[in-house]
């Protein structure tokens, strides 16, 4: 009966050691399985809390900018190299002799490579400056990189805007004459008495001149406009009602739109040759062999030929 009761503690304590070593080592090992984040995540997160981070591009032409604030931007310039930063490097689709960075950035696209004003980048930057208007109406001024850069105009009823965060924008207002501060005054090829201005301004247009009550609207790169309803969008006699009339491309990354709703859209994608529907094809002013639809179209642009 002892050698029994014996046996049976042995038995036991055999299994409560057993039981302890196991515990023991199930602690350690869930001790051993706590890992740090991957480098991609930690590099994702120190991003996402406002760390600098290089740009895939010293300079952008055209971005595409999602609408946040900071927004996440990709940059669709067609280049010979892409910059040492850019990880996708792709062969452009409209040429293939130039490169496309498809790498996605949080944070402002920075400066245009035909303007090289730098704004303020990074995921941690709420965008650049505030507009800080001039003494004399009309006459305001944006502050990039801590230079003042007056608009190419004084007021603008027909502005196409790119719908990046901030905008880029031309007017296509017909005038008897360029204000000073346009660099790049053209004739109109409708009427040899008006020009029209060809420089482009980063920030919102500014004040209508058909309407000069709206000339406390704020204007600057860091500025968001306000909303235009029932704007005119007498641009050409080729407008057509969106739905009647066929677009001039079949799809566009780089549309310049007015702001009335519906709006009137062009075109800028550089391609080798226009689809059947353009009237106006034009050649490439840089001198290439691409060609640009000059159709506007009165409706929505319609899909992006390169997806973010």
């Amino acid at each position: 009966m002892r050698r029994c009761i014996a046996a049976v503690l042995l038995v036991l304590s055999l299994e409560a050691l057993a039981a302890g070593r196991l515990s023991a080592a199930v602690a350690d090992d869930r001790v051993d399985t706590i890992r740090l984040p991957s480098n991609g995540l930690a590099d994702e997160v120190a991003t996402e809390i406002g760390a600098e981070k290089r740009r895939p591009w010293k300079c952008c032409d055209s971005p595409l900018c999602s609408r946040s604030i900071p927004p996440r931007c990709r940059c669709m310039d067609a280049v010979e190299h892409c910059d040492e930063a850019c990880t996708r490097c792709e062969a452009s689709q409209s040429d293939s002799s130039k490169h496309v960075c498809n790498d996605r950035y949080h944070g402002w696209p920075g400066p245009n490579c035909t303007d090289p004003d730098d704004i303020p980048s990074g995921p941690g930057v709420s965008g650049p400056p505030v507009v800080s208007q001039a003494t004399e109406a009309g006459e305001e001024t944006s502050v990039v990189g801590g230079e003042e850069k007056p608009r190419p105009w004084k007021c603008c009823d027909e502005a196409i805007c790119t719908m990046s965060f901030p905008p880029i924008c031309f007017c296509r207002d017909r005038v008897k004459k360029c204000a000073k501060t346009c660099n790049k005054c053209d004739k109109d090829e409708s009427d040899a008495s008006r020009h029209v201005c060809g420089d482009s301004y980063f920030g919102w247009p500014g004040p209508r001149c058909t309407n000069p009550d709206d000339g406390h609207v704020p204007s600057g790169p860091g500025v968001s406009g306000p909303p235009v309803v029932g704007q005119e969008a007498a641009v050409s006699e080729e407008i057509a009602v969106d739905g009647e009339k066929p677009r001039p491309w079949k799809c566009c990354d780089q549309t310049l739109c007015t702001r009335s709703a519906p709006p009137t859209c062009f075109c800028h994608d550089k391609v080798k040759k226009c689809p059947k529907t353009c009237k106006n094809c034009l050649k490439d002013e840089s001198g290439t062999s691409l060609r640009v639809c000059g159709d506007p179209y009165f409706g929505w642009p319609g899909p992006k030929c390169h997806k973010i």
